[in-house]
């Protein structure tokens, strides 16, 4: 019924980025194909829904352009750690918009790769496109910087970076609590910086006022002053302080906002525009204002308040009405920009039609007091725009909205360009082949240079670069060349960091007991919602099948969510959850959630029943476990289905929620077993619910749970909400009480969590409110015990304070380990010897604690890791729990979840660990980025190797040296091109047999004419990347990898990338292989 004869099986992908393994190294489970150097980087600011649409700020020439992103990969070498799970810190970042290189700005001091230790915000260049003035949450960028007193963002600096030296300098810090940095301003040569803050002791002896003051910095003699002073008072502020200041481009004149009366001599109530002169040191008012701008030569204010928006001509003194909305509209966010001269403003114009209010970019002309509307497609259709940014010239205005070009196709937010000159509006955002095509995501947040001649923009559109692959489905940042409007890429990731981990959660769930075979579960790239698959992925042949697959395609993924995948111990097959309809024909007609089987061999799907979620301590929605034999035949599950089996009864079934029961599958005859039935009858459900099913490696034994109390004749219980514990004997029916006081085998004991199971189903450790278990000891309170099925006896180990849940039990293969989590710690009890180790100081996370076969090896997730290992560094700013494996033998602790390939290194954040049978691999949980190639900042599946090899397949052989490829060869010269590939035969050559699986190299770079590296590839570059051997000009460098070939073509492939399209010598010498 649930077996079939073994047919063919399509692979769906071949992963061979992690391979050449060392001792302890850590593999990334969900992978995608390797993308090319045209691959966006992208997640701006640290992906989806939370995107960031601050703008980027750009050079007056157009070369230079400084931007935020949470990427962590746009720089070659970029080590960035900052920021949280799915909330990537963001980090400053300078782009060379002519040669495309890419610099952090907000890096570690003297660490020009490396992220600062907490992210930073609002960057703005100065026009010479030198200095970037931006504000941080990190400690560690500039000297002078003390160490973070409050949490971020509420800790921060305002520094100065740069361009020319790549260092940093420190503006403004404070001692104050959770002081605020904004509104960062800097004049075009970067000598002056103005920005507002409720800091009040940045400068020494000053009374900077409430509620904000705004202030100014001298570069050259690193002088800060106080620019919303009192009159003739410079260290005093006013009593309601001031913000939102603006500078002219020689940073004397800024403009700012203050709703105190005392600031200066008539000024009316309500906030006002002061404009401030840093020559003599005197303040002026502009006039009543909510917002307000001043041009880049200081002759020009703008400034609105409610629905009037108003310039006046500092010199003159003169005010003029630019517009009135038609719509009762607050201008309070400044919609409006000037050009350098103050001529020409470009500001949004709000009218209401219909109720509904719609913005229209206009060009005033201060000379001529015309305005000028921008061009659209038909002045009868309503459309959408948000603040235009105008030129430095006053000619051309940039703007992000809906339906501006006539006849264009697409109805995402785009970015348009209107020439005042030429009245003409044209489509920045658009598809390669076509002027008046959109592009298939949002554009919005456009800059544009002071000459006219770029314009910069944020988009989710992954088609406005032919040949692009955007795979990180995020936001990148554009440029578009004004006079052809060609876009091109600013974030894309360097050639030596693509980016391997899709955006999209994975999670690993089980492996097999030789450690060969692992199932996780995935969700669909994109953020589709309800879409999560389960696939099973091959550590020796590298290839990663579809699990939930459609019967018609084994690429094909089912409709819906698959999840919780259960491996048996041989990897055969796989059981999991889901809702899908059409992973079975007629088997789940109503998209309920039920359990499914898959058979790696025959890679078909079949039906078990239907379940749903039952309701864990704190509420949560949880799914009951499932069990199964080492060889699949039998599978324990728990179902509130009430026609599981032929007859079934339920003895209450108007129940809400219905009741969960054990069933006992035999895929050979495709029978279903009742196990929780009442002992009236094979048929009838037990009157509440029973769970954690627990299955001997035969099949014969079943462990469970239950909170009935007639699965046995009259049983009564001593604690009615807790379960008792039951084993059952597949071959005899027969159905026995464990947890029960030891005068009285009818009465019901609690159990407080989980019972564990030996392999063989003699040794079952449990933690019961029996205390008189072991006729040998003398306890009060409940205990952890140890039941010798064989014997009939138990085994008092210790007790335990119970609060809330019981201890985290585990049982090794032959029952002669047990390890549970006591008062003190992690605690390993002997059973032959009858010994108990010294705790060790760490709990574990429920469902977390695993041993090995041979009980050498325990794994275990826990947030109490300080202390555990020497040494131990954790990643600023992150937590959460880590993974431990401890070698009972040797009695050491090896951190599993390491961040970059350090053994002490850690930002937490792992769970969910589950051991191979001989301890050597570790399928766990992480929502941190551990290795090289994932940079998606969302929780990914990963195998730990503790040893670093192989599994399965045959030990490697060792062959004398041979050389397999050198250039310095006639045939196989001459030198390697940079980007270009060159494939090599590595089977059936110097004793390495045509049917081996992997190889065993040497790869060395010689004759460099620059600096570089050499990439290593599997087959073809299809397959992500096995190694990268990097070298400097001239330098002859060596590095060996344990490499695996194509199949069935047993090929290699080098990509050399070299400093000024130059060239590399390579040879290739094989030292082994692997069968």
């Amino acid at each position: 019924m649930f077996r079939e004869a073994a047919a063919g099986l399509l692979i769906l992908s071949t992963l061979d980025a992690a391979a050449g393994f060392a001792a302890g190294s850590v593999e990334l489970l969900h992978q995608i194909g390797a993308p090319t150097s045209q691959t966006a980087s992208g997640d701006l600011a640290g992906g989806e829904p939370f995107q960031s649409p601050t703008p980027a700020s750009v050079s007056a020439d157009g070369r230079y352009a400084v931007f935020l992103s949470g990427a962590t990969n746009l720089m070659p070498g970029q080590r960035d750690a900052n920021g949280l799970p799915y909330y990537p810190g963001e980090d400053v970042f300078l782009a060379d918009l002519s040669t495309g290189a890419v610099t952090l700005v907000s890096h570690a001091q003297g660490q020009p790769a490396t992220a600062g230790n907490q992210e930073s915000a609002e960057p703005v260049i100065s026009a010479d496109g030198r200095w970037v003035v931006f504000r941080s949450s990190a400690t560690d960028l500039a000297s002078g910087q003390q160490p973070s007193r409050f949490p971020p963002p509420l800790d921060e600096d305002v520094l100065l970076y740069d361009r020319v030296s790549d260092t940093t300098t420190l503006v403004a810090s404070s001692l104050r609590e959770a002081p605020f940095f904004r509104n960062l301003t800097i004049s075009a040569d970067g000598r002056y910086i103005a920005y507002s803050s409720d800091a009040g002791d940045l400068i020494p002896d000053a009374h900077p006022g409430g509620n904000g003051a705004v202030y100014l910095y001298d570069r050259t003699d690193r002088s800060t002053r106080l620019v919303s002073h009192l009159p003739g008072a410079p260290l005093n502020g006013p009593t309601d302080g001031a913000g939102a200041p603006r500078m002219s481009a020689d940073g004397r004149y800024v403009v700012f906002l203050s709703s105190s009366a005392d600031l200066l001599p008539g000024q009316i109530t309500g906030f006002s525009a002061i404009l401030y002169d840093r020559t003599t040191g005197a303040l002026s008012l502009v006039g009543p204002a909510t917002t307000a701008d001043i041009s880049a030569d200081g002759k020009v204010i703008a400034f609105s308040q409610g629905s009037e928006l108003r310039l006046r001509d500092r010199a003159t003194g003169t005010t003029v009405l630019v517009a009135r909305m038609g719509a009762a509209t607050d201008l309070f966010q400044r919609s409006y920009t000037l050009s350098a001269d103050g001529r020409y403003l470009a500001f949004l114009l709000f009218n209401e039609i219909s109720g509904v209010v719609y913005p229209t970019p206009m060009v005033y002309d201060r000379i001529s007091r015309a305005t000028i509307p921008v061009s659209r497609a038909s002045a009868d259709l309503p459309v959408s725009a948000d603040t235009p940014r105008i030129s430095a010239d006053g000619r051309r205005v940039v703007f992000a909205g809906t339906g501006w070009i006539a006849g264009q196709t697409g109805h995402t937010l785009g970015v348009y360009l209107f020439d005042r000159v030429a009245r003409k509006t044209s489509m920045v955002s658009h598809a390669p082949s076509s002027l008046t095509t959109l592009g298939n995501g949002d554009s919005y947040s456009p800059a544009i240079a002071a000459g006219g001649s770029r314009v910069v923009f944020l988009s989710q559109a992954t088609d406005l670069v032919a040949g692009l692959a955007d795979l990180n489905l995020r936001q990148d940042l554009f440029v578009c060349d004004v006079a052809p409007l060609d876009n091109h890429a600013v974030t894309l990731h360097p050639p030596d960091a693509p980016s391997f981990s899709p955006v999209a959660d994975s999670r690993g769930s089980s492996v097999s007991a030789d450690g060969r075979y692992v199932a996780f579960e995935r969700a669909t790239p994109g953020y589709s919602r309800g879409q999560v698959d389960v696939l099973l992925y091959d550590t020796v042949a590298k290839t990663t099948v579809l699990v939930s697959h459609v019967p018609s395609s084994a690429v094909t993924p089912a409709k819906g969510e698959s999840f919780l995948p259960v491996l048996s111990a041989d990897g055969r097959t796989v059981a999991f959850y889901s809702n899908s309809r059409n992973l079975v024909p007629g088997a789940n007609p109503g998209g309920a959630y039920g359990l499914f089987l898959y058979d790696r061999v025959i890679g078909a799907v079949s039906f078990v029943a239907r379940t749903d979620f039952q309701f864990g301590a704190s509420g949560e929605k949880v799914l009951p476990k499932v069990s199964i034999s080492a060889d699949g035949r039998q599978v324990a599950f728990v179902s509130d289905a009430s026609n599981v089996v032929p007859g079934q009864q339920e003895h209450d079934p108007a129940a809400i929620p219905p009741t969960h029961d054990v069933f006992l599958l035999d895929r050979d005859s495709g029978v279903i077993t009742l196990v929780s039935h009442a002992a009236s009858s094979p048929t009838l459900a037990g009157e509440q619910n029973s769970d954690t099913p627990l299955l001997s490696a035969d099949g014969r034994w079943l462990l469970f749970t239950s909170v009935a109390r007639d699965l046995l004749p009259g049983l009564i219980s001593d604690a009615d909400v807790y379960p008792g514990a039951f084993l059952y004997d597949r071959l005899t029916g027969a159905l026995t009480l464990l947890s029960h006081p030891r005068s009285d085998p009818s009465t019901v004991s609690a159990v407080f969590s989980a019972p564990a199971m030996s392999t063989d189903g003699r040794y079952i450790a449990l933690a019961t409110a029996a205390t008189d278990l072991d006729p040998g000891v003398d306890a009060t309170g409940p205990g952890i015990y140890l039941y010798d099925r064989a014997a009939g006896a138990y085994t008092r180990v210790s007790g335990f304070s119970f609060v809330g849940s019981g201890p985290e039990l585990a049982l090794n293969g032959d029952g002669s380990t047990l390890a549970f989590v006591g008062n003190n710690g992690l605690i390993f009890y002997d059973r032959v010897p009858k010994t108990l180790s010294v705790p060790l100081p760490a709990g574990a996370d429920q469902g977390s604690l695993a041993l090995s076969a041979d009980g050498r090896y325990a794994v275990f997730s826990t947030f109490a890791a300080e202390g555990l290992i020497p040494g131990l560094i954790r990643l600023p700013g992150w937590g959460g729990s880590d993974v431990y494996l401890v070698d009972r033998i040797t009695g050491t602790l090896t951190l599993v979840n390491q961040w970059q390939g350090s053994p002490v290194t850690t930002g937490g954040w792992a769970e969910n660990p589950h051991l191979s049978a001989d301890g050597q691999r570790v399928v766990f949980t992480s929502q941190i980025d551990l290795v090289e190639g994932d940079y998606n900042r969302q929780s990914d599946a990963y195998l730990f190797r503790f040893d670093g090899g192989s599994t399965g397949g045959g030990g490697p052989v060792t062959l004398p040296p041979c050389i397999l490829f050198d250039t310095r060869r006639p045939a196989d010269g001459p030198a390697l091109h940079s980007n270009v590939a060159r494939v090599v035969k590595a089977t059936g050559l110097c004793g390495v047999p045509a049917t081996a699986t992997r190889v065993t190299v040497k790869v060395t770079a010689f004759q460099g004419t620059g600096k570089g590296n050499v990439r290593l590839y599997p087959g073809d570059l299809s397959k992500p990347v096995i190694g990268i051997l990097r070298f400097s000009g001239g330098q002859t460098v060596t590095a060996t990898f344990d490499a695996p070939v194509a199949p069935n073509a047993g090929t290699l492939t080098l990509l050399p990338f070299v400093a000024g399209n130059g060239t590399a010598g390579v040879s290739v010498e094989v030292d082994g292989y692997t069968p």
